[in-house]
């Protein structure tokens, strides 16, 4: 149990320096920038037991991201592999971000891609990275 606790809280730690790698390159990512990303979409789900909203991010292989903090990591880990290729053009998409008439930034996900039901499985997808917790 002890070396399982061991192991746990060293994924804790690279996964937070995966999140750190990326965020001093690009600053932290958004609802707003990821759904900028060219071919990638986002939608949000209303939650009616805590009356929130929920949002989801497909990424161009149609895998399902749900915490932004899980992207920051899965993107430090290609920067510090080396892979920067393998990122979406985050400058591209810091441009196209959509603002509305007082350029306030909008969150596609949240406004105008509302589903009563999630559009594609949120099932665990084999083929998805995996990013140490």
């Amino acid at each position: 149990a002890a070396i399982r606790a061991k192991e746990k809280e060293g994924q804790k730690a690279a996964r937070e320096r995966y999140i750190q790698v990326f965020r001093d390159v690009h600053g932290p990512l958004t609802g707003a920038l990821v759904c900028a990303f060219k071919g990638w979409r986002g939608e949000a789900k209303h939650l009616k037991a805590c009356d929130q909203y929920a949002a989801s991010y497909y990424d161009t292989e149609g895998r399902c991201w749900k915490l932004l903090k899980d992207l920051e990591a899965h993107f430090g880990k290609l920067l510090e592999e080396g892979k920067e290729n393998d990122l979406p053009d985050i400058a591209a998409a810091k441009e196209a971000i959509a603002t509305d008439e007082n350029g306030r930034v909008i969150n596609i996900a949240r406004t105008q891609n509302k589903v009563e039901d999630w559009t594609q499985s949120q099932a665990r997808d084999p083929n998805k990275p995996v990013v140490p917790l």
